[in-house]
């Protein structure tokens, strides 16, 4: 007889997103909050205890080009070549075991090589992590893990967490 191994939720244990997050700002922790649910896995990275970028596993540099996309209206040195040369350089790293993942890494090589600037980035970083929140705040489930970091992190952007949370929040409740 055939048994099928069947995954209930029971599985990944109840967990409170905000109250996650809380903890580990309030301990003005250096490293990243790493959460599984559903096979998707969302890290959400912090440098004393404030926010400096958010991404899961659900096609990142899909939704950086289409970030990256609305940009080039604003500054058309974005080019179709520049966004398929970010994938080319970058994409590739997706499972690599550099401590920031590759889609802020690029975004930090745009402003190297000049094609946008620190504010920019900033923005940028903001939109795209308030883009993942919105589905890490809906989560009821997961296993999580906090990864501690003492290296120097590049901070193209922070935020109070507090704050951005309660952004974020806003913007589902008006939906």
């Amino acid at each position: 007889m055939n048994q099928a191994f069947v995954a209930s939720s029971q599985d990944e244990p109840k967990f409170n997103a905000v109250e996650m997050l809380e903890q580990f700002s309030n301990a003005w922790a250096n490293g990243y909050l790493k959460v599984i649910s559903n096979t998707i896995e969302w890290k959400i990275y912090l440098n004393s205890g404030k926010l400096i970028y958010a991404t899961h596993s659900v096609d990142p540099f899909d939704r950086l080009e289409r970030h990256l996309r609305r940009l080039s209206q604003e500054i058309p040195i974005l080019t179709n070549t520049v966004r398929q040369q970010v994938r080319l350089n970058f994409e590739n790293q997706l499972h690599n075991d550099s401590f920031l993942p590759p889609d802020y890494r690029a975004i930090e090589w745009l402003v190297e090589q000049l094609y946008i600037k620190a504010p920019t980035a900033a923005n940028l970083l903001k939109k795209l992590s308030q883009e993942v929140f919105e589905s890490y705040l809906l989560l009821k489930k997961g296993k999580s893990e906090f990864i501690s970091n003492q290296l120097d992190l590049p901070q193209l952007f922070n935020c109070d967490l507090k704050v951005f949370i309660e952004d974020c929040q806003k913007q589902l409740q008006d939906w």
